[in-house]
């Protein structure tokens, strides 16, 4: 009976143990190991009065446990952190490589908030090597020191600006450059949109009520207003409609359009919202004599001149 009793004992504080392992352990993962929270985890096998060197053991004992499958386990400003995983990855050389070069480029990154997310994931695939490939990963970063830099980069002050002025909402009052010619133009700041070789401000045009991309090499200044920018000035909207065999095999573009109506006579009138005008433009003409843009009467007026200038181009002298 006393030997039933000891075993149950036994098997209870070995359970009890385990439970507050895998409760140091969430607090790990999720990155809430502070001293005092794991302190409060075992404040059960800790008896009043005990010494700093006592407490000590007790953390040594779930550490060096957690340590025997391979995780490694950091003491930083009062606070423990995980330097591996319990489960790990196998990376070839070429994937290291990769990671590498990843890691390099993202120092070049203008956009913080990119930069971020990047550096998040780099830290969640380094924290599941395994212990050779983090040898072996630490070795190419030591010998490989790549230099990437972007074409924009000399425009990092300017981006850091206009991010800025994208989280503030404020109007704005901005000249650039259309070919030779100086636009003055008011409006609200949407976001940047990055390509290869230039980087582009997106604007809401408050007078002409559409979207426009500028430049950052073509703005010649910008000035801030005080007023807000009001939600139904974030927003444009074209309306467009389809004929023939396009209107029957069109797929709407998931992110900014939605169907309007079908007709009985075959026709698709599609709302278009927030797509820049240039680059709606440019994809209209792609349909010649089977599309229409039905509204606004702005846009009407502006794809029907561009359709002029093409035309124009075609003429004989």
């Amino acid at each position: 009976m006393q030997n039933n009793d000891k075993d149950k004992n036994r098997n209870t504080k070995i359970n009890d143990s385990s439970l507050k392992l895998f409760e140091f352990l969430k607090l790990l993962y999720e990155k809430n190991a502070d001293y005092d929270n794991v302190i409060n985890i075992l404040k059960d096998d800790l008896k009043a009065g005990q010494t700093t060197n006592t407490i000590q053991v007790v953390l040594n004992k779930y550490i060096n446990t957690l340590k025997v499958f391979g995780m490694n386990i950091i003491k930083e400003n009062k606070k423990f952190k995980l330097l591996s995983s319990i489960y790990t990855m196998k990376f070839s050389l070429d994937d290291l490589k990769s990671i590498n070069i990843l890691s390099s480029t993202i120092k070049e990154f203008p956009d913080e908030t990119l930069t971020e997310g990047v550096s998040e994931f780099l830290d969640n695939v380094t924290f599941r090597m395994n212990k050779e490939d983090k040898i072996s990963y630490d070795n190419i970063n030591q010998t490989h020191n790549y230099n990437f830099s972007f074409k924009y980069l000399e425009l990092k002050e300017q981006i850091k600006q206009c991010q800025e002025l994208c989280k503030n909402n404020q109007t704005l009052n901005i000249v650039y450059l259309k070919g030779t010619k100086e636009i003055h133009t008011k409006c609200t700041p949407k976001e940047l949109i990055y390509d290869s070789k230039n980087v582009y401000f997106k604007l809401y045009d408050t007078q002409k009520k559409q979207n426009i991309e500028v430049s950052l090499f073509k703005i010649l200044r910008i000035e801030v207003q005080p007023q807000i920018a009001k939600p139904n000035e974030m927003t444009h909207t074209v309306v467009y409609r389809l004929s023939g065999r396009l209107a029957k095999t069109y797929k709407l573009k998931p992110e900014n359009e939605q169907m309007a109506a079908e007709s009985p006579e075959g026709t698709l009138t599609v709302i278009n919202r927030n797509e820049s005008t240039n680059k709606l433009f440019q994809r209209l003409m792609r349909y010649g004599s089977n599309c229409e843009i039905i509204s606004p009467k702005y846009a009407r007026e502006e794809f029907k001149e561009l359709i002029n200038k093409t035309l124009n181009n075609y003429e004989e002298e």
